[in-house]
């Protein structure tokens, strides 16, 4: 158990500490290629008219779901994250933010690959990829700030 003062709130039923929203929103933000693949796919109107809107070049998507496999890993570790489990699984779970930031980075990398290439010159970057890279800084600076997010992934069910 940390030594932290949390609110009672912050406790799941293992009287671990809970990941706080803000990285469930980053984990969504990287798992976006297979979101917005399952919503253009379940669309009966037109099946891969979503996708085509935001990845023309279906690279960048395969590319996007690639730079979320650690993330993967982490998702897999709080489905998992249960007194008992296995050493790879609080592996997997202590180094969360080690994970998250290694997607955030390939993200960075492929958004600004993807951008050169495609208009040739760094500035005439569009305003989407201009979004996503700063969400990706911001993302990054918190998970290396975050105190919370620190204490959650030290804390596993079933460790003294």
């Amino acid at each position: 158990m940390l030594e932290r003062d949390y609110p009672e709130s912050a406790y799941d039923e293992y009287l671990c500490i809970k990941p706080p929203i803000l990285m469930w929103i980053i984990i969504a933000f990287l798992f976006r290629p297979f979101i917005i693949l399952i919503a253009s796919i379940t669309n009966k109107a037109d099946r891969i008219g979503l996708l085509n809107t935001i990845y023309p070049d279906r690279s960048a998507a395969f590319l996007g779901a690639v730079a979320s496999i650690p993330a993967i890993f982490l998702l897999i570790a709080w489905f998992r994250k249960q007194p008992g489990a296995n050493i790879l699984i609080r592996r997997f779970w202590h180094h969360g933010k080690a994970l998250l930031i290694s997607s955030l980075s390939l993200n960075l990398l492929i958004l600004l690959w993807h951008e050169i290439e495609s208009v040739n010159s760094i500035q005439n970057i569009g305003p989407i990829t201009m979004v996503q890279f700063a969400f990706c800084v911001f993302s990054i600076y918190y998970l290396l700030r975050s105190q919370r997010l620190t204490d959650a992934f030290s804390d596993f069910p079933g460790e003294n």
